[in-house]
């Protein structure tokens, strides 16, 4: 419930900040929509997640899951097809929400390291793509900024957290 009035709360800073450099048309419609599935997230995936590991019948059951993280990756993915700008501000909001729920879906996810591929990869490749493409030194030097952070944490972080909750 507190991350889901975070959400709330950062979605029109998100908002702001991006409008700082240009117009963002579409974007309540998003904000919208990822607000929904923000929601739908903690009201049914998440625990139901919990359910399945607890059974440690992720694996045959979690198809849902898996299917749900990937569209719900997609749609912050979409943002960066959107809303995506060479302009400092947008560059450094995107880079900074991008890493932020990187973290966030490593902490939710931790138990299932599939489910936090399925949601990060579909979320950040959008970004690293479109700003390696832009061709210049601040996207380019974003994009890999982006690609090594999101990396790492995939790599290393949900094994941490898997062993020290073991």
């Amino acid at each position: 419930e507190r991350l889901l009035v975070l959400v709330a709360c950062l979605l029109p800073l998100f908002g702001f900040a991006l409008a700082q450099q240009g117009p963002i048309p579409g974007f309540l419609v998003w904000a919208a929509v990822i607000l929904l599935m923000t929601a739908i997230y903690f009201a049914v995936v998440a625990p139901l997640q919990s359910r399945l590991v607890a059974a440690d019948r992720f694996r045959p059951l979690g198809l849902p899951v898996f299917a749900f993280n990937v569209i719900y990756g997609s749609l912050w993915g979409l943002a960066a097809v959107l809303y995506f700008g060479v302009e400092p501000m947008r560059m450094v909001v995107s880079i900074v929400t991008l890493v932020g729920m990187t973290m966030s879906v490593c902490f939710a996810s931790a138990s299932y390291l599939p489910s936090a591929y399925a949601l990060c990869l579909p979320m950040v490749l959008p970004f690293v793509i479109r700003a390696a493409a832009e061709g210049s030194t601040l996207p380019l030097l974003a994009a890999v900024t982006v690609a090594l952070v999101v990396a790492v944490t995939l790599l290393f972080f949900p094994k941490k957290e898997r062993f020290e909750g073991t």
